[in-house]
Parts: C-alpha cells; structure tokens; sequence
C-alpha cells in the first residue's frame, strides 16, 4: 500500500491542497506505519477499522475521521488507476466514529467567563493555559499558534508576523497584539527557554508540540458550558465583534479570511490601524469578563512593588509562576513553612498567590 499512497500524495494531493502537511502526517505516523507493508488489494475493512478506532477510542474522534477520509480517497484513486477493485473505508460510515459538529456554536460572554475560570483553575500545562487564552485575543487559528516562532513575534511592536507557510491562505497574514495578547506571549517567553518555538514540545525544545497537543489539553478540562471546539473561538470573537458595530471587512482581515467574491478581488485593503484598535478593544472586552479569581497579567523582572500594590493592580489576583523549585528566599521572607498559600501544578509550575503573603518581595524573588 506504501508505493500507491505516496502515488496518490503526489498526483492528487500535492496539486490539489495549499498545505498538505496534516495529510503527511496521519500518512507517515499513522497510516502507513499500520498498512504500508500490506498488499494494496489485501487491505480489509477490519484493517482499516482497528486503525480508526483506536484513535477514535483514544479520544481523538476528529482525527480518526480525517484519518478514514484519507484512507477512502488513496483508495478511491486506486479503483479509479484499476490498482484496487473495491474501498475497504466504505464499510465504515463516518457517523460510527465522529458526531457531527455544529458550525454555528458561539460562546456568550458568560460562557467565555467560565471558559477562563475554568482554564486557569485546571491542572494542564501552563502553556497551554496561555495559548488557548492567546486563541481566544488574537482570533489566529490553532495550527498558526501551534507553529510560532519567536523571530515572527516582536513583542516591542506588538505585531506577531505568519508566514505564508504557515498560514491557510498561502499568504503572510500579520497579527496586531493586544496589552493583553503581549502579556501572554511574555509568559510563553519565559517558559519557552532558549527555543526557537513559542510552544516548544514536551521532549525537545527544537520541535513544536505536535498538532493534536491543545485538543488533548482542552479535552481534560471539565467546562461547564455546551461543548465547543478551539475553532469555535474565533467564531466567538467573529460573532461579538460584528455585534459590537466592527466592519466585516476588517473582521474577516483580522481572522486572515479571503473575502469572497468581486468584492474581495477588489479590496485589497489590509485595514492595519483598524485592526489594531479593533483588536485592543478585544483584549479589553474579555478581560473584562474575566472574574478577579483568574484575571492574569505576567510578572515583569526588575521591578519591586508591595503586594498591596500588586493585588491592587491585578485586580485581586497577581499569580506568578516558577520552575520546579520553591525559591528558599521567598519562603523566608513569608516564613512559609508549608504548602499553604502555594499551589503545585501537574507539570511542577508552582503559582504564588502572592496577595496573600504580607511581604515586599522582588519579582526576581519570583522567577529565579
């Protein structure tokens, strides 16, 4: 089967798909791994289904579709080239591995208070609570923020460049940043070391988290609201904003849509300031509805303030995060001789509440 897959990747997909990448991978680390030794003709059914259904039972049930359409279409091309005489993927309806989504599902602005709530209240990575709050400011899709690299981002700018490799359209799309959006991407900084990558992956610093990461993440959080997807969040922002009196047009620029019809053909207006107030309105917007408990803003090396002022400033919540080790000088100056006041994170990212310590404390002291 390997020889006719790759057949068909270069004869069909390659000419056909802008960014066949996520093709190439169910290919390489799914497909043929499980059906590359098989002869085309002897792949069955049963074969094509214990593949789809171990991701779909792993949890992964958009990804186990994606893989049964891949499947259907190399075999399609087969029946066609007269190198298959029948498609073994026919005999697993897509209705028996995914539900359909619905395409219109949009999160209230009480629902985005409980989508942050609950985000920074769970146990996941402390990237991935910034990145899916990052989704939700900056509108980009999960692939662009998967792919991120630092000498895209300048955070003194705040203007976050994708390139056209790495956006849907195939052409470079730029990203106005938000007070708030720059926060975010100065914690992502911090965690990410010396990577090249905003979201370095878990075993190497020199790949990127891998595309199903922040489903997974979002899948182990227990949200009180109807189901939604990641994708959903920038119907989220699409829908508010069009509600708030914002212009199409810039709307659909902010979220790197081509504009359909003659209209987009002669428009060719990139709506740049418009966007970036837009944008900040956003920022503003959802950190508004964001409750006191988990409203967050980074800690900034270099700069000393009481934690008075710092529960003043954030609004009742000032949370900072170190690596691994309690600082000894921090639980000195708080005379911590427990775990009170601290909070330990699965991914051994401890948060300090300082409001709650009655001391004056660097924000060195925080991030040594």
């Amino acid at each position: 089967m390997r020889e006719f897959a790759e057949r068909y990747y270069r004869e069909v997909v390659v000419r056909s798909r802008k960014d066949p990448r996520n093709l190439r991978r169910y290919l390489d680390n799914e497909i043929l791994p499980a059906l590359g030794k098989k002869v085309l003709r002897e792949v069955t059914a049963a074969d094509v289904q214990s593949l789809v259904f171990r991701k779909r039972d792993n949890g992964q049930e958009a990804a186990a579709a994606e893989m049964r359409k891949l499947i259907k279409r190399i075999f399609d091309y087969a029946v066609v080239c007269g190198a298959a005489q029948v498609n073994p993927a026919l005999a697993l309806p897509t209705r028996f591995i995914t539900k359909a989504r619905s395409r219109t599902r949009a999160l209230a602005p009480d629902e985005i208070r409980n989508y942050l709530h609950t985000l920074y209240s769970s146990n996941v990575r402390r990237q991935f609570k910034l990145a899916l709050h990052l989704l939700l400011l900056t509108l980009v899709r999960k692939s662009e923020m998967l792919l991120a690299q630092w000498k895209d981002v300048d955070l003194d700018t705040g203007e976050w460049q994708i390139p056209a490799e790495n956006s849907k359209t195939g052409r470079p799309h730029i990203v106005y940043l938000s007070k708030q959006a720059t926060d975010l991407f100065r914690g992502l900084r911090a965690l990410a070391g010396d990577s090249a990558w905003v979201l370095p992956g878990r075993g190497s610093l020199e790949k990127p988290f891998t595309h199903n990461a922040l489903n997974q993440a979002m899948g182990s959080i227990s949200f009180d609201i109807d189901p939604f997807t990641i994708h959903d969040l920038r119907r989220t922002g699409s829908t508010l904003l069009h509600e708030k009196g914002f212009s199409s047009d810039v709307i659909e620029k902010a979220l790197n849509h081509t504009i359909a019809g003659v209209r987009g053909i002669y428009n060719r207006a990139e709506y740049s300031d418009q966007r970036r107030k837009m944008l900040q309105f956003w920022g503003d917007y959802i950190e508004g509805l964001a409750t006191p408990q988990c409203r967050f803003r980074f800690a900034r090396q270099n700069h000393r303030r009481s934690t008075n002022d710092l529960w003043s400033q954030t609004s009742g919540c000032a949370e900072f995060v170190h690596n691994r080790a309690v600082p000894s000088t921090l639980r000195d100056k708080a005379g911590i001789e427990s775990d009170r006041g601290l909070r330990l994170n699965n991914d051994d990212h401890v948060s300090y509440f300082v409001a709650s310590l009655d001391i004056s404390v660097s924000f060195d002291d925080l991030i040594q």
